[in-house]
């Protein structure tokens, strides 16, 4: 008996991880990471994915104007990307249970980064439902609050 292991070239999409809705709405840049995003999932390379998902929470807070140096409502001044993802909240883009779950993926690509942690392929799946949903409620949802 001979053992023989296929590798299928490219890889096959997971059909769960479709492209969202907003995809007409996208900018041509974020939509451009976004299937960056995808394409090292199905390559399995988790590091480089989580890292793109925490890169894909940070373009969607300048996409709709959250920058370094603005304002939080409670007066502090935006500082990091955990600032950033705190304004989206408070402007009205996501709710406070997506935003606790943004701050996960975001802390999950810092560790890809710092320490070459790598996540876990269901870890990455959820990460790219949750983004997936973020970029429909904000590019669908809030389109007439995106500028």
């Amino acid at each position: 008996l001979i053992e023989t292991n296929v590798e299928i070239f490219p890889p096959r999409y997971n059909p769960d991880l479709h492209s969202p809705q907003a995809l007409i709405n996208m900018p041509e840049n974020l939509l451009g990471l976004y299937k960056e995003v995808i394409d090292t999932y199905n390559n399995k390379n988790y590091i480089l994915c989580s890292v793109g998902i925490r890169a894909i929470i940070e373009n969607l807070c300048i996409e709709v104007g959250i920058v370094k140096d603005g304002q939080l409502k409670n007066g502090g001044i935006i500082k990091n990307i955990e600032h950033k993802v705190k304004a989206l909240f408070e402007k009205g883009y996501i709710t406070q249970k997506h935003s606790d779950m943004l701050h996960l993926f975001r802390k999950m690509g810092n560790d890809a980064i710092h320490e070459l942690k790598p996540p876990s392929k269901k870890e990455i799946e959820k990460a790219i439902k949750i983004i997936t949903h973020s970029i429909d409620a904000i590019f669908i949802i809030n389109v007439n609050n995106v500028d």
